[in-house]
Formats: structure tokens, sequence, C-alpha cells
């Protein structure tokens, strides 16, 4: 494992925890959503904080660029 991978995987954690906080906040872990050719699909709300989470803390870690 490359010491850029150690560094990112060290913000999972607290990535984990506040996509987990913001959930419980808002009340609702999935909603339905239009996607393509009129299909719906389950939206899940967690992924969406997970991963903004992940690239604001590697953004300000230096380890990713906006």
């Amino acid at each position: 494992m490359t010491d850029y991978e150690k560094s990112i995987d060290a913000l999972i954690p607290a990535a984990e925890k506040e996509a987990t906080k913001k959930v419980a906040i808002l009340g609702k872990e999935t909603e339905v959503r239009p996607g393509v050719d009129e299909k719906s699909f389950n939206w899940d709300f967690w992924t969406e904080f997970f991963h903004a989470a992940m690239n604001r803390m590697a953004i300000k870690a230096g380890l990713r660029h906006k």
C-alpha cells in the first residue's frame, strides 16, 4: 500500500462518522429519484455524504485538488 493510499484510508473513519450523523439528522437513508429512460432508482444519502466528506477532507489534507 502506498503512502497516498494510507493517507486516504486514514480519512475513512471520520468520513463514515460524518455521513452517519448527517443521515440521522436527515431522517432517511434513501429516496426514489428519476433516472435514465424514466426508470426510478434509490438514491443513497449515506454514500453521497461519505464521498463529499472524503473529497473535502482529502483536498484539505493536500491529497487531492479541487
